[in-house]
């Protein structure tokens, strides 16, 4: 009987990605999805330092922006699914929270 291993989840097969687009070219495709996300934390708080090697992975992204855009548009979504605890588009739950209302300050 032979055994083969079972591939472990990344950011884009977590996410059901597989089209060809802008998500092709980004620094984090490949990388195991809990470095972006605390699977382990049962909702509990999330140290700034998890996050710290998803943030290397972030700053030498060419599609950032992108990707940033990508989740701002799709918030809702992720809100139902219970998903915007990770790490994405280069920020922390925190830091996204504090951008969109720094954000609609500057808009009013």
């Amino acid at each position: 009987m032979s055994f083969t291993a079972k591939p472990r989840p990344t950011l884009r097969s977590a996410h059901g990605v597989s089209s060809a687009d802008w998500r092709d070219d980004a620094a984090c495709v490949g990388e195991p999805a809990e470095t972006f996300f605390a699977t382990t934390t049962g909702g509990r708080y999330v140290s700034p330092s998890y996050y710290d090697r998803a943030r290397e992975i972030c700053a030498s992204c060419p599609v950032l922006l992108e990707c940033r855009a990508e989740f701002d548009r799709i918030e809702h979504r992720a809100v139902a699914l219970g998903s915007l605890e990770g790490f994405i588009g280069g920020e922390s739950p925190s830091e996204r929270s504090r951008r969109r209302r720094a954000e609609r300050r500057g808009a009013a």
